[in-house]
């Protein structure tokens, strides 16, 4: 879903500007228009998708929690950034976005912190609760990248650097603790043979 997205932000961009060549999409997304509107929308659910922001977070959970533990490492460490990354590619190419786009990363982005914690925290399944866990952690990065949207429109350069060097910093620290835990996981469920939360009293004694 979130690739048939990204090909349809791509059509429209490339209908509009008559090429393939990013650097001359850059410059639609620079100017005030509707279909410019509507490929960022398109382009901000796309990325949404491949990150796992809340509503489109589903598939996250269930698939950590049916992988192996070090393929839930790599996925949460590596792939599952792909989104914000695309994202900060396409932030670049907008000179100075109205201020609705900063408004709409910095809302959805802190919606998914706000529910990633909520669902985490009712989660007995070790590895389902790093997955959402990493939802509400997307959503700290999104809120850093939509400060930085709205210092290009509000021209302050300092609200930029703060904002992408806060987006950057975390998805780096993300990465590493994350994938970290989910190794922990997996030592556990290889002593324990189970990721219960409810079954794993005594956790000193198994693991000494």
């Amino acid at each position: 879903m979130s690739f048939l997205l990204l090909v349809a932000a791509f059509v429209i961009g490339t209908g509009a500007s008559q090429t393939h060549d990013l650097s001359m999409m850059a410059n639609f997304l620079a100017q005030d228009t509707f279909q410019r509107d509507v490929t960022f929308i398109v382009l901000m659910t796309s990325f949404g998708l491949k990150s796992a922001f809340f509503p489109f977070h589903t598939w996250l959970p269930r698939a950590h929690s049916a992988a192996p533990a070090h393929v839930s490492a790599l996925m949460s460490g590596v792939i599952h950034k792909a989104g914000l990354f695309g994202m900060i590619k396409f932030t670049g190419m907008l000179d100075h976005p109205p201020a609705w786009m900063g408004w709409y990363v910095v809302g959805f982005s802190a919606l998914s912190a706000v529910m990633g914690v909520l669902y985490t925290v009712s989660q007995r399944d070790i590895k389902r609760m790093l997955g959402y866990s990493s939802t509400e952690n997307v959503g700290i990065a999104g809120i850093g990248l939509g400060l930085a949207y709205l210092g290009l429109t509000w021209q302050r350069p300092l609200l930029v650097v703060l904002g992408l060097t806060g987006c950057l910093l975390h998805i780096l620290n993300h990465a590493i603790f994350k994938c970290l835990l989910f190794y922990a996981a997996g030592a556990i469920y290889r002593a324990t043979h189970t990721i219960d939360l409810e079954r794993l009293g005594g956790l000193r004694r198994v693991m000494p």
